[in-house]
């Protein structure tokens, strides 16, 4: 166990140890089963198991901390981001899932000690274990058995409640019928700048997620994958996955910053269950209701085997008819994947893509021209 000393508080000096042998979780889990009314429970996300104990050594309580929450409308008003920021900054928000005493019979004020003593301590564990301090906490009572005394006591603010949902799988929720009250805690004095602010800080970038939202409005990705259908599928077999539908993926993925192949799988991997209907995915044999992503070999099977200058007619013509006249700043792009396949594109200001030409092989390759629609005149500026 890694140990870190807390701040002395009356009455006794706690201190905190974040778990990782079998053993001792082990431990952790019995004394969930005791002595939580919800027992012990499977973390998800980056997880910290922490002990808090006397200094004789003993364990006093202990604290499940793991994932929060995806979407909480109370809490996402409360820290005042957007569905973007929520969405890459995630990570830095932290969930109390589990909390409790060893000895039921415990000193008075030794819940709230405890607590104080586990919130001051669990950013150094996440330091140590994933290279981020968490900016804010979350955790849930339930109001027909506990009044959050704990809670209070320990200076966390009280939400509201929540719509009584349980998570069941990836984007789907089952109603439990009990709803929970919603409490928060700021973890750092600086833990709103860092989740609200334009650009996030330096100091919490290994928490950063990849955003899966589009860079269209779900019409226009729709219309691009229709933009590319019929291109001639060039692979002999294992055609379950329609290759609209990956170089629909490859194409988006590429306009969300994600330039290599393993990033644009793990773009395609981690999309909403409704943008992968909208993106013609295929659905898992055995849940109809659930579509799975290509993998990495049907992704380097399609790029290898189309002509680029088939996806940059396709494109083109996608282009043209979606976005429109040409803005009168213009920016120059080249994107190339694993010596495979490569594009020369035109970006607008908001980094869109909007004339695209074929690169045959790195250096020395000519600019698209940039066809403006309507009567705007466009200029280029290389980026």
């Amino acid at each position: 166990m890694q140990k870190e000393e807390a701040s002395k508080l009356p009455g006794k000096k706690l201190l905190s140890a974040a778990i990782r042998s079998d053993e001792d979780k082990a431990r952790f889990n019995a004394i969930l089963e005791a002595e939580h009314y919800l027992g012990a429970r499977q973390p998800s996300g980056n997880t910290v198991y922490q002990a808090i104990q006397d200094e004789a050594g003993e364990w006093v309580a202990v604290a499940l901390w793991c994932g929060a929450s995806y979407r909480l409308d109370p809490r996402d008003t409360f820290i005042g981001w957007d569905m973007k920021k929520r969405e890459e900054r995630l990570g830095l928000v932290v969930q109390l899932a589990r909390f409790a005493l060893v000895n039921p019979k415990h000193e008075r004020n030794m819940a709230s000690q405890a607590l104080g003593c586990a919130m001051r301590a669990i950013g150094g564990h996440y330091r140590d274990a994933y290279g981020y301090e968490p900016a804010l906490a979350e955790s849930f009572s339930d109001p027909e058995l506990h009044a959050g005394t704990v809670y209070l006591a320990t200076n966390w603010e009280k939400l509201g409640l929540t719509k009584g949902f349980t998570r069941d799988y990836r984007d789907y929720y089952v109603p439990n019928g009990r709803p929970k009250v919603l409490w928060a805690a700021w973890l750092r004095k600086d833990g709103r700048q860092s989740l609200t602010a334009t650009v996030l800080p330096e100091k919490d970038t290994p928490a950063l997620a990849p955003s899966r939202m589009l860079p269209f409005r779900d019409e226009v990705a729709e219309s691009l994958f229709g933009s590319l259908l019929g291109l001639g599928d060039g692979r002999r077999n294992n055609r379950s996955v329609s290759q609209a539908a990956v170089l629909a993926a490859h194409v988006l993925a590429q306009m969300c910053g994600r330039t290599t192949i393993s990033e644009i799988v793990r773009f395609a991997q981690g999309l909403t269950q409704s943008q992968k209907r909208l993106l013609g995915f295929p659905r898992c044999k055995k849940n109809r209701a659930i579509c799975v992503a290509p993998s990495r070999k049907t992704f380097d099977t399609v790029v290898q085997r189309l002509p680029p200058s088939k996806l940059s007619a396709a494109l083109d013509a996608f282009f043209a008819q979606s976005l429109g006249g040409l803005p009168e700043t213009l920016a120059v792009d080249g994107k190339y994947v694993r010596d495979k396949v490569g594009t020369l594109n035109i970006c607008d200001p908001h980094g869109r893509t909007l004339s695209s030409t074929p690169i045959k092989k790195k250096g020395r390759n000519r600019r698209p021209r940039a066809r403006p629609s309507g009567g705007s005149e466009g200029s280029t500026a290389p980026s």
